[in-house]
Parts: C-alpha cells; sequence; structure tokens
C-alpha cells in the first residue's frame, strides 16, 4: 500500500490548533460586545453592574449560571448574579472558591456535587487585575459535565481581568470623588463660620452629616451652666427625639 505524502504529513494535533483558533476568534469577537458595555456601564451602581456583567457572560459561553464572588477581608464574600444561585452553593463553599484560585492567575475547571448524586462543571477564574491583589472570583458552570475548551477559558480569563481593572477604575474614582466631597463640605463650613450665627451654623453641620454620612438623623448637644447635656441643633426635625 503507497502512503501519499498529503497522508504523511497528516498531525492530528495541526487540525485541533486551527480549530482551536478559529473557535477563539469567534468567541473572542462576540466578547467585544461585553468590552463596549463596560466601558459604557460603570457608573451603574456596584451590583447592579456586576449582575449584569455576570449575565452576559453566562450568554457568551451557553453556561446555566455565572456569578461574581467578591472578598470583603473579613473572611466573608458577596455574590453577584441576576439568577437564584443554584443549590447546593454556601457561604462556605463561596471562600473555599476564593482559597481555590488565591495562588492561580489562569482558570480552574473543577468538578462540583449536586442532588442526585450527579456532579456539574465549573470553571473558576481569579477575579483581579495585572499586578494587583486578588479581589475575588467568577465561576461559571453547567448543570451537567462539561469540557471547558481552552479558546473559552482564555477569553474568560481575559474578560475577567477587564473587569478586575474596570472594578479598580471605579473604586479609585469614588474614592477620588469622596475626597473632592470632604474638601468641598470643609471649605463651606469654613466659609459659613464667618457668616453665620451659632445656631444656624450647628444646624446647617448636622444636615451636612446627615446627607454625608447618609444616617437618618444628627444632633450636637453642649453642657449648660448645670453642666447637662441640652440639645442645641438637629436634622432633620424628630419629635421622638428628646430634647433633655
Amino acid at each position: 500500500m503507497t502512503i501519499s505524502a498529503k497522508q504523511k504529513m497528516y498531525d492530528p494535533r495541526i487540525e485541533e490548533r486551527l480549530e482551536n483558533r478559529e473557535s477563539l476568534l469567534k468567541l473572542w469577537e462576540r466578547a467585544q460586545a461585553i468590552r463596549s458595555w463596560i466601558g459604557n456601564e460603570r457608573s451603574q451602581k456596584q451590583q447592579d453592574f456586576l449582575s449584569c456583567w455576570a449575565a452576559r457572560v453566562q450568554a457568551l459561553f451557553t453556561a446555566d449560571f455565572c456569578f461574581v464572588i467578591l472578598g470583603n477581608g473579613n473572611g466573608e464574600a458577596q455574590i453577584f448574579s441576576q439568577k437564584e444561585i443554584p443549590l447546593p452553593f454556601s457561604p462556605c463553599i463561596f471562600k473555599a472558591f476564593l482559597e481555590m484560585v488565591s495562588d492561580s492567575s489562569v482558570p480552574l475547571v473543577t468538578e462540583a456535587p449536586k442532588e442526585g448524586g450527579e456532579f456539574q462543571t465549573l470553571a473558576l477564574a481569579p477575579l483581579s487585575a495585572p499586578g494587583t491583589v486578588l479581589q475575588g472570583a467568577v465561576v461559571i458552570g453547567s448543570v451537567q459535565r462539561r469540557v471547558f475548551t481552552v479558546p473559552e477559558l482564555f477569553t474568560l480569563q481575559s474578560l475577567v481581568q477587564e473587569l478586575g481593572w474596570a472594578l479598580n477604575h471605579h473604586q479609585s474614582q469614588r474614592e477620588f470623588e469622596k475626597v473632592l466631597n470632604e474638601q468641598k463640605a470643609l471649605r463651606e463650613f469654613l466659609e459659613d463660620i464667618c457668616i453665620l450665627e451659632l445656631n444656624q451654623l450647628l444646624k446647617k453641620m448636622t444636615e451636612g452629616v446627615v446627607a454625608y454620612f447618609q444616617e437618618d438623623f444628627a444632633t450636637v448637644r453642649l453642657l449648660d451652666e448645670k453642666e447637662q447635656f441640652r440639645l442645641i441643633a438637629m436634622s432633620p426635625e424628630v419629635d421622638s427625639i428628646s430634647h433633655d
């Protein structure tokens, strides 16, 4: 039997690489919609932003669920998802997910048991921007056993890194705006000292405290000549708070 030169040169690994390349290009192009959305939606509240991002990533990978886990530094985890978290996930498992990706820079694939003795496949990606500390993890999964391809994991890693950059940018922007607001409030308070009477000044100060700290009320009490605390100013006026 004579073997042609074409048959001799055939290598299934080459075909697999070409298929992966084509699959990656298609997936990468579809992922551009999520990247564009990130740039336009950073002004949303964090909860809404992350839940919407998770929904888009879930659709991109045709997964059964996707959620974002953020660590708060106290050993607790916040979960963001537009859909109900499937069983048997619990706070302990979420913490375990964070520990699993804490020393990894690439997505990990694992299996988790579900009710009925069956398994579901999960892909866990560490959530952080390059050069920054770990912020959390992104979990996408299928309720049935599934093989996540190399192009899928590569695209997931890229999207999660970009999400990390977006969160860092959002946090830096919030801190910068907070400093500006503090400086503005301090400047206005110093100006008011020169033009307002004491009662007016304290009243305005309590209003500013309520607005800045988003509290229900604020009061100022001073010692009188009988060395008793006497209510001087309050915002807003609340009848249930004693004036004595």
